[in-house]
């Protein structure tokens, strides 16, 4: 999955901007449920910190939401 995910694809080939039936692509996803790494790994592959779901929602809203301080810095170093 390393490999294919630099490329912008998963390992069953869905691209990193691929949406959830609410809008979430994956790094909203990762972002929501506070995982970090995940986060960083997908922003070095090319996704969008801006993105934004269905219901208006980006990272930075989860981290807020969330009060999580080590996303909010994630966002602001890779972007």
């Amino acid at each position: 999955m390393l490999v294919s995910g630099l490329y912008g694809y998963n390992s069953v080939g869905a691209a990193i901007e691929s949406l959830d039936d609410q809008g979430n692509d994956a790094m909203l996803l990762a972002a929501s449920h506070g995982h970090h790494m995940l986060v960083i790994f997908l922003a070095k592959c090319g996704s969008d910190f801006n993105h934004r779901n269905h219901a208006g929602k980006t990272v930075w809203d989860f981290a807020l939401e969330q009060k999580d301080a080590k996303m909010m810095m994630v966002r602001q170093q890779h972007i």
